[in-house]
């Protein structure tokens, strides 16, 4: 069912009842569910001839007028919101979450600044220290941030939305964008006679999956297929949909059966299977893959294992089991480069040594020739005894850090932790082990500006914070500082400081004493 449209092929500022997706043209995508963090997660979108044409999942939006304020309504997932001190963005059937009110649905929606096109989105009440959040795209999902910048270079593409209805031929169920999809891996490994073939897909799906199946089609060496091949072989399949799967992102698990796998083997050298799926709606997905059939010996389930350890053990039987090796097959085994007397029979081969075998690394190779003279060999390694640690105990006495923790700092900042983390995480986007830079923060009042430069480039961030920083410059290693921050437990902490070559302690704005971090500065150079 379609449901979804204004018949205005724009972009524009929608109106009252008008129903549409929300593209950000920095994304790519509109707008979908709401994840655990208080984000809006994304779906990918294009876009032609003023319409909007989303992947599975993404919103379809009847706006509401309220004065000045216009309100986005699903039918899916209620009003989208935005409350607090920001860096969120949700959904509310009815504002009667606690905290959440009807006003956190109002959006003030103006042309966007900074002439990228489209338009910007102010939330009425999100403010950090009374700055307006506005809502923006950045790492994959949707919430709202500050739009600011001192330099000036601020990517106004990330606060820039366009109204779209969806095109023609698009599934819209219950507000959302039913398209369900499966993907199989990039890469197939090809299927073997006698051993059954397992493969991984992901699928996509909003409603819970009624009836999955999976379909063959051999193709022979004339380039035709087997007519009613299909039906023949698909009773002899498994599929298994994993970790509880029914609704959204997942993984399916495929096992075809070896008597399949030569049946079809005998017909041609190519197998397409194809993976399809309805929904408790009706709602139907399939795609299809393409796999070499190899007729070659397949040797598995190799003991001991690969990088196993045989502990105490040291005469391990040591095995191999061996499929579509036909008749009178030829098998050998090297033990560490020396053939020994191995003994092949019902599939398998073993060889047990008769006398303890020194401890360290054992390479061992099984060789299988078949009557028509296809041959297969696997290489595999394990220890004799066991793997020893080797480790030295320093001398000396730990830090004793109550005495260095910083006590009675004159500077007192009151920082969102999420926020704070965020914009260091951008400006650490240039930094690695191999690109080592340290952030350089000035805390100014009310703002907090953070620089990184390294041989890549150069990135900067402001975060808002409350209080006067006085300008106060101070290095820090990334890595570490990002460490403490994602370490609080609140949404909000203290940052405590004494001046630019001195420690920065993290503590509870409530005076408590339920935590408390501290990093170490480090000196910054001129022109870092």
């Amino acid at each position: 069912m379609d449901d979804g449209g204004s018949d205005e092929p724009s972009g524009d500022l929608p109106q009252p009842g008008d129903k549409f997706v929300i593209y950000n043209q920095n994304a790519q995508a509109v707008l979908a569910a709401e994840n655990d963090s208080k984000s809006i997660e994304k779906a990918a979108a294009t876009v032609a001839d003023g319409k909007a044409t989303p992947a599975n999942g993404a919103v379809v939006f009847t706006v509401e007028q309220n004065g000045e304020y216009l309100r986005f309504k699903s039918d899916a997932y209620g009003y989208l919101c935005a409350n607090g001190t920001g860096n969120n963005a949700f959904y509310s059937k009815d504002f009667s979450e606690e905290g959440v009110t009807a006003e956190d649905a109002d959006w003030l929606v103006r042309e966007c600044s900074g002439g990228v096109g489209g338009y910007e989105m102010e939330s009425r009440t999100a403010k950090f220290s009374g700055h307006s959040q506005w809502l923006e795209y950045y790492s994959d999902s949707f919430k709202v941030y500050s739009m600011y910048s001192k330099t000036g270079d601020l990517d106004y593409t990330i606060y820039s939305f366009f109204f779209y209805p969806v095109a023609e031929g698009v599934n819209v169920d219950g507000g959302l964008v039913v398209q369900p999809t499966i993907t199989f891996p990039e890469t197939m490994l090809p299927a073997y006679v006698g051993s059954d073939y397992e493969f991984e897909l992901e699928i996509d799906t909003i409603y819970e999956i009624d009836n999955p199946w999976i379909e063959y089609s051999v193709k022979k060496a004339d380039g035709t297929y087997i007519p009613g091949y299909l039906s023949e072989l698909q009773g002899n399949t498994d599929v298994e949909v994993l970790d509880g799967f029914t609704t959204g992102k997942g993984r399916v698990h495929i096992t075809v059966f070896d008597s399949d796998i030569a049946e079809a083997a005998k017909a041609g050298s190519t197998m397409t299977l194809t993976f399809a799926f309805k929904d408790v709606k009706g709602n139907e997905a399939r795609a299809s893959y393409t796999v070499d059939i190899l007729d070659e010996a397949v040797i598995s389930n190799v003991k001991p294992a690969q990088g196993a350890q045989t502990g105490a053990e040291k005469r391990p039987e040591i095995s191999a089991e061996i499929s579509n090796a036909g008749e009178n097959a030829s098998v050998t085994m090297t033990v560490n480069g020396a053939e020994v007397n191995a003994a092949y029979a019902n599939g398998k081969v073993t060889y047990t040594p008769a006398a303890d075998m020194a401890d360290g690394k054992v390479t061992v190779t099984v060789t299988v020739k078949r009557a028509d003279e296809k041959e297969t060999s696997k290489t595999w390694s394990f220890t004799i005894g066991e793997a020893t640690l080797v480790c030295r105990l320093l001398e000396g006495e730990f830090l004793d850090w109550r005495r260095v923790l910083p006590q009675n700092q004159p500077v007192k900042l009151a920082v969102n932790v999420a926020k704070m983390t965020d914009s260091i995480e951008r400006v650490g986007l240039i930094i690695s082990e191999k690109l080592k830079s340290p952030v350089r923060c000035k805390f100014g009042e009310n703002t907090a500006d953070f620089r990184s430069v390294s041989t890549i480039g150069e990135a900067h961030d402001v975060c808002q914070i409350a209080g006067d920083g006085q300008d106060m410059e101070i290095g820090f290693n990334c890595r570490y500082l990002l460490d403490a921050l994602r370490a609080i437990p609140d949404a909000e902490c203290s940052l405590e400081l004494i001046n630019g070559l001195s420690p920065i302690v993290m503590n509870p704005c409530d005076g408590s004493e339920r935590y408390s971090y501290m990093v170490l500065p480090v000196r910054l150079k001129a022109g870092e």
